[in-house]
């Protein structure tokens, strides 16, 4: 009976979104553009042919996001037999870029091989955009079933192409081929010197849900002089082994599988074991640092069952003072953290110029953390500081992670975790010191700077959080959510013309739908009141009353 209702219940709603469609289009401009596309969004989805008549109209409209939903909208119709040509003869008049995407993919969607000849002009014409060339290679390649392999074009534009922009879009195209062979060049393009390409990379990498893949991003997350976003690991969850796990646990969960197809492939497994090899003795030395972060203190590695033990003993430490309450030893170990004091920097080794970005850590390490007792030392007290401020035990956070400080002065992310556990207990001056301190060891990292932005947000000083920002999205442009909070901080200054460029910027990037409503409600509201607005990218354009790159102004001394 389920199962004999549900067809007309399908029916109904799709009745309701045609009448709704009908409705804002009847409107004549009344109705925002950005309600037009998420009603063509919900009768796409729904693939009814009945819908075809209602959304040939929207090929026309103004509003290129408009044209490309319904494009999109018409391509999952399948019924459609005349759809390609219709495609073919638009983009011969389209001149918007995301309009001309929706079509090629589009194209590479449908069963019509007479589009490949149009689409191999479009590779092999040097004036187009190298991002629409890519579309049309991955095009191609599904159409001719992969007689056309799109694999070693693709590879020489991941290589070859001075754009990084354009090397991401070959990482992506690369990815969603799921050729392979593509495998081994993706891992050579993990050495790029843009950090945003890597993360593109990586995610490619991934999405091939292959093994083999683990240690060269592993690599590259550790890697200390382009050192991606510790969040960022979370692209790894999508192998169940590592599903919520701390970047540290999956090394070391890599380290023992290593050791298990070591015994395995040992011609005397009865041998016994040497106790001082473990999981961190097979972490390679390019990631040493990384490696001392999750590592115990004894030589030989603790196991599961007893790694489990000492983060239960370290809690029952950190909390073996009397307690009236959990909420009493929070706010009593708050008191005591607001109390403590940002560790001095030391200046004679701080990086000279931190506004050139410098691309790693410019210090010199202190000669006991040169030493593998160093490391092991420093990562000693950085892995407790986390622990302790998972648990908020934020008194004992702020005093491993000073003493990891003292060890390792130049370890980034010790300053940057000992600003988030500052913000944490209401300390936003000391946060603030703590992240430019961060931010002078690791001067391209741009959480540090997405954080300033927003700490000198909640201060009110918008010129500042500005140029954080600003820096932000010059390091690296996809950051939709960035952009978004960049053009609201325009509007609060008033500088409608650079807030309506990175709201275009948004809807260029986003997936989001909730972030590209937001930037499509904004700017129609701009526009309501400056009609004839051109946007301004304040990478190019100074924007009144920012003086100077925020790297030069707020670290170049104290």
């Amino acid at each position: 009976m389920v199962f004999k209702l549900a067809p007309k219940v399908r029916g109904k709603y799709i009745d309701e979104l045609l009448e709704e469609l009908s409705s804002i289009y009847s409107s004549k401009g009344k109705e925002s553009p950005s309600k037009l596309k998420n009603t063509i969004d919900k009768i796409g989805n729904l693939a009814d042919k009945k819908a075809i008549p209602a959304l040939l109209p929207c090929l026309d409209h103004e509003a290129d996001y408009v044209r490309a939903a319904a494009i999109y909208a018409l391509e999952k119709i399948h019924d459609y037999k005349e759809l390609p040509q219709l495609l073919l003869r638009k983009m011969a008049e389209e001149k918007s870029q995301i309009a001309l995407t929706a079509i090629i993919e589009s194209l590479g969607e449908l069963d019509d091989p007479s589009a490949i000849p149009v689409l191999e002009r479009i590779r092999d014409d040097p004036q187009e955009d190298d991002r629409t060339k890519i579309t049309a290679i991955f095009a191609i390649d599904r159409l001719s079933e992969g007689k056309k392999s799109a694999l070693e074009q693709l590879v020489e534009y991941l290589i070859d192409a001075r754009n990084p922009n354009t090397r991401v879009e070959a990482a992506k195209a690369l990815g969603k081929l799921g050729d392979p062979r593509a495998i081994k060049y993706l891992v050579e393009a993990l050495d790029d010197e843009k950090v945003f390409v890597r993360k593109f990379v990586i995610k490619a990498l991934v999405s091939f849900g292959d093994k083999q893949v683990v240690e060269p991003v592993i690599k590259a997350f550790t890697d200390e002089s382009v050192l991606i976003d510790r969040d960022f690991v979370k692209v790894l969850w999508s192998f169940p082994d590592y599903d919520g796990k701390e970047l540290w646990e999956i090394i070391d969960l890599c380290n023992q599988e290593k050791l298990c197809r070591l015994k395995e492939s040992t011609p005397n497994p009865g041998t016994p074991a040497d106790p001082g090899a473990g999981p961190p003795s097979q972490i390679k030395d390019d990631y040493a640092y990384e490696s001392a972060i999750g590592a115990s203190k004894d030589d030989k590695p603790a196991t599961a069952s007893e790694g489990n033990q000492q983060i239960a003993n370290q809690g029952m430490e950190s909390e073996s003072t009397p307690r009236d309450s959990e909420d009493v030893a929070l706010q009593r170990s708050k008191t005591r953290a607001k109390q403590e004091k940002v560790p001095p920097l030391d200046e004679a080794n701080a990086p000279e110029d931190p506004g050139k970005g410098s691309a790693g850590i410019t210090g010199a390490l202190p000669a006991e953390a040169e030493t593998e007792e160093g490391l092991k030392e420093f990562g000693e007290y950085f892995n407790k500081g986390e622990k302790h401020y998972r648990k908020k035990h934020y008194y004992d956070a702020v005093i491993n992670f000073k003493k990891a400080i003292e060890v390792k002065y130049d370890a980034w992310q010790a300053w940057f975790n000992l600003a988030l556990v500052f913000y944490d207990i209401d300390e936003k001056a000391k946060s603030i010191e703590c992240f430019k301190n961060a931010l002078r060891y690791k001067p391209n990292e741009v959480d540090t700077m997405l954080n300033l932005s927003s700490l000198y947000d909640e201060l009110g000083d918008y010129q500042t959080a500005i140029r954080y920002l600003t820096s932000a999205v010059d390091q690296s442009r996809f950051l939709p959510d960035a952009w978004l909070k960049l053009g609201k901080l325009f509007i609060k200054t008033r500088d409608e013309d650079f807030a309506y460029f990175c709201f275009n910027q948004v809807l260029q990037l986003s997936r989001e739908k909730k972030e590209r409503n937001e930037a499509r409600d904004n700017n129609e509201r701009i526009m309501k009141s400056h009609p004839r607005i051109e946007g301004k990218d304040p990478r190019k354009e100074k924007p009144p009353g920012i003086e100077k790159h925020p790297l030069k102004l707020d670290l170049e001394g104290k």
